[in-house]
């Protein structure tokens, strides 16, 4: 049978429940090596290896004033710690791990979502 796609259903962070946009299309990485060539200067070529964690990249998570989701989400960012992470794709896979938001994390009034990435170590489980 061929792979599954769509949209991450929802995504557990530091212990809360949050709705992820329907119609996200989810990057992940799931940690390793990545790969650059480089050229040397008498013409050959070495190969360079970097060593990245996982990573999931521009979910919309829906944002819930009643919940104070901002705050909440406000509040794991400024945490000097990894915190638990868990999510699940649309065909029900489930990735857990630690990791951490990084970079901007915005919120669009309009569309009453906070787009955020995470990285760490996730895993699939089962």
């Amino acid at each position: 049978m061929a792979g599954v796609g769509g949209p991450i259903k929802g995504i557990y962070i530091d212990g809360r429940n949050f709705v992820v946009d329907g119609e996200v299309d989810a990057q992940f990485f799931p940690g390793g090596f990545t790969n650059e060539v480089k050229p040397n200067g008498d013409g050959t070529q070495r190969l360079v290896k970097s060593i990245k964690p996982s990573e999931l990249n521009d979910i919309p998570i829906v944002i819930d004033d009643s919940r104070g989701d901002e705050e909440f989400l406000q509040n794991v960012m400024n945490k000097h710690e990894f915190v638990q992470i868990s999510f699940t794709t649309i065909n029900g896979d489930v990735f857990s791990g630690l990791g951490q938001i990084v970079g901007d994390a915005y919120t669009s009034k309009k569309e009453q979502t906070k787009t955020v990435s995470f990285q760490g170590t996730f895993e699939k489980q089962g």
